[in-house]
């Protein structure tokens, strides 16, 4: 029996028995290598990775010449983006839920271990399960979501600018920032054309007032 014929089908032998298809011995947690097994394995890759990479070839495709700080080359990285788009369009589902539970998994492990659950980084604060700086971030969030749920007369009575989150410039509608750039809009041609439009249109509509409130007196 030729070697590769032989190995293919020792690899689905062991795999469905639930064992590591270098080793034999049990696989970690379903999947096809025990933790030893994929460690070696995820050097090996990476070590190959570098290699190549150090050699100025895409260490995926090892045929195209990458440049600069490029890691891979344009034709692998367009290939692998196309993969990825379309495993997601046919695998949404679940991937959605297979990343529910990992999320809930990792949230659990960082609020047991005192870790920040947001980043993983830092410890979190006492009482918390997060560290200041994710929940100072996470409060500022919070915030930019309740006032962008706002309509324009809240953000108004709020003292919020009416374009952005920031806060209104006194006396106005809108913060500092769009207030210069609507200084710097009514400069503009087209801007100044509109104004003199609207001055004379107010300006016949004036006259014509005053010529009829006269016709009337007479």
């Amino acid at each position: 029996m030729p070697t590769s014929i032989y190995q293919k089908r020792m690899y689905q032998k062991r795999r469905s028995l639930g064992l590591c298809v270098d080793c034999g011995n049990p696989a970690e947690n379903g999947a096809c290598r025990c933790l030893n097994c994929s460690t070696n394995k995820n050097n090996e890759k990476a070590l190959n990775y570098r290699l190549y990479q150090s050699y100025g070839v895409c260490p995926i495709c090892k045929v195209n010449s990458i440049m600069g700080d490029e890691k891979t080359c344009p034709e692998c990285r367009a290939t692998s983006v196309e993969y990825s788009n379309d495993w997601h369009r046919k695998n949404r589902d679940q991937y959605n839920q297979t990343h529910r539970t990992w999320a809930k998994m990792e949230y659990s492990n960082r609020k047991e271990l005192g870790i920040c659950t947001r980043c993983g980084k830092r410890k979190s604060i006492n009482g918390r399960v997060m560290c200041g700086i994710c929940a100072d971030k996470a409060r500022k969030q919070k915030e930019k979501k309740r006032v962008s749920a706002m309509t324009k007369s809240e953000r108004i009575e709020n003292g919020i600018c009416y374009f952005c989150d920031n806060p209104a410039k006194k006396g106005y509608k809108v913060c500092e920032e769009h207030y210069q750039k609507n200084l710097e809009n009514l400069k503009h041609p087209k801007c100044v054309e509109a104004t003199n439009k609207e001055k004379k249109k107010i300006h016949r509509i004036i006259q014509g007032r005053k010529a009829r409130n006269e016709r009337i007196c007479n």
